[in-house]
């Protein structure tokens, strides 16, 4: 009888074993590298840290590098972060963490000297038309649903002023933000909502450090608050300001409809949630929001996604690249990448309702390799 039960319980512990624990990594081979490219952990530290955490989980063969910190005043800064990579055959996929400046002129190169290489592109700011000419696939946040969002819960949460800080960079630079303003603007006149645009200091452009980019906008929100008096509405174009702008709005007693990463990880920042050891973790960012949230008095008119969408989009890019590179022969293999992207947002996500849709060019087209993507607004 104790020889059947001994049996019994190590056949249970070969169960759990193999079926219980964390399924084992598949890790890229030496001939089958991928190298993730994103901006200076410096300027984009959650990007980053999400690349880290990727390479981590495959291997010393999925590569992180970042761009040169001048970038935006030399634009074959991007393709000469990529182009040494694309020399190693051995390398079957660049995926761009993000669209800077030069991003589709690089992208146009690589391919040009490595038709062979897939190349994925996330988070485009700069010009949708020309990178996923040359690109096998890119990923972006969907322009119009996301202006849409935001002056929709601007308007539930009692908006009368919309104020939309821009640099002239971004402006003059990124087809994204082009769109996203142009939307704002028309959905605000729609709603009635007092449209106030304000140029905002550009790190890069002003040659200023971050503290005095985040010195303006606490300025500037007391100097808006003042002339404004009351129901507020408050979005930065540039995710360096987002955290301080975030709590200074809160202070000031000013909504804030949406911000440009459309993520929670800001808002745990500007909360005080401590994220170390969880700095890209969503859920724990949640979690922890709604605590600190709870001991207030007066609930905050503020939204995002449940998701950090820059991330979310890197890893869906990530997967596709990975099942590219691993099934692709002379021709590209025969898969719905819709449906990859989908899968991988649900996955990392536990998440069904991202919407994706296919991206037009200005001319209207369809671009079958391109895909615009959004999340359900999430209200603290």
């Amino acid at each position: 009888m104790l020889k059947k039960t001994s049996a019994f319980l190590l056949a249970l512990i070969m169960i759990f074993l193999c079926f219980g624990c964390t399924p084992k990594q598949i890790k890229l081979s030496s001939n089958n590298k991928i190298v993730i490219i994103t901006g200076p952990e410096e300027y984009e530290p959650t990007l980053y840290k999400k690349a880290a955490e990727l390479s981590e989980k495959y291997g010393k063969n999925l590569i992180v590098d970042y761009y040169a910190g001048n970038y935006t005043k030399n634009e074959d800064a991007v393709y000469l972060t990529a182009a040494k990579y694309a020399e190693d055959k051995n390398v079957k996929a660049i995926v761009f963490a993000d669209g800077v400046e030069g991003l589709s002129s690089a992208v146009k190169n690589i391919k040009t000297k490595r038709s062979d290489i897939c190349v994925v592109v996330c988070n485009d700011l700069e010009n949708a038309d020309e990178t996923a000419e040359y690109a096998d696939f890119k990923i972006s946040l969907n322009p119009d649903k996301i202006g849409e969002q935001a002056v929709n819960a601007a308007e539930k949460a009692g908006a009368k002023t919309f104020v939309f800080y821009v640099s002239n960079r971004f402006i003059t630079n990124y087809v994204y933000v082009k769109t996203l303003r142009k939307v704002i603007k028309g959905k605000c006149k729609m709603a009635d909502i007092n449209y106030v645009e304000s140029t905002c200091i550009d790190v890069f452009d002003d040659q200023r450090t971050i503290e005095i980019a985040n010195q303006f906008i606490r300025e500037d929100l007391a100097r808006k608050s003042r002339k404004y008096k009351k129901d507020i509405a408050v979005f930065c174009c540039d995710p360096l300001v987002e955290a301080t702008l975030i709590t200074e709005a809160d202070a000031l007693n000013m909504i804030v409809p949406m911000t440009m990463t459309c993520s929670p990880l800001s808002f745990a920042e500007a909360f005080g949630v401590d994220m170390k050891d969880n700095e890209t973790n969503d859920i724990y960012a949640l979690t922890e929001i709604e605590k600190a949230l709870s001991k207030r008095e007066e609930k905050v008119k503020m939204s995002s996604f449940k998701f950090s969408a820059p991330e979310a989009i890197l890893e869906a890019g990530f997967e596709l690249a990975y099942y590219y590179s691993n099934t692709r022969d002379k021709k590209k293999p025969d898969f719905n990448a819709k449906d990859r992207i989908a899968k991988a947002f649900e996955n990392s996500l536990g998440d069904t309702t991202v919407g994706i849709v296919t991206g037009k060019s200005f001319s209207g087209k369809e671009l079958d390799n391109s895909f615009l993507v959004w999340g359900k607004v999430y209200n603290y």
